[in-house]
């Protein structure tokens, strides 16, 4: 037969509209962090009112009852920046919060991934699943 074959641009666009879909119903689900309000946008944030309403005496532990998916992200490990500096390279990020009083938090959001490889310090290879960002009272 001459006439047109739709069944190759209809699968193509099935598994195109597919894939979308799937992709925005998992950045949808990232987006939240594991607790909290996601707002929508790049990032999801602890306030320092959070902060303060937890007994959490360090930063790890804060994350862990505040946002815990955020120490375990989909897609890679996520990286940590306090002050603007990345941390936690050689030893992981857990045994730096651990190390970094709640107390001195102002603020902490997490950064979704297609944002966090453009950060500085970002692995040039391999993946990222999201940042943490830290500001402590000293950063300003």
């Amino acid at each position: 037969m001459n006439g047109p074959s739709f069944t190759r641009p209809l699968f193509g666009a099935v598994v195109l509209l597919g894939t979308f879909g799937s992709a925005a119903l998992l950045s949808g689900c990232a987006s939240t962090g594991g607790g909290g309000a996601g707002g929508g946008g790049a990032f999801d944030a602890i306030t320092e009112q959070e902060v303060i309403a937890t007994d959490a005496t360090d930063a790890l532990d804060m994350i862990r009852r505040l946002r815990p998916n955020w120490l375990n992200p989909i897609g890679g490990p996520a990286l940590l920046y306090v002050d603007n500096q990345r941390r936690g390279e050689s030893g992981g990020i857990e045994s730096f919060l651990r190390a970094q009083s709640a107390n001195s938090i102002v603020l902490v959001e997490w950064v979704r991934p297609e944002a966090a490889i453009r950060l500085p310090g970002a692995p040039l290879t391999g993946t990222v699943g999201g940042a943490i960002m830290v500001r402590t009272r000293a950063g300003g």
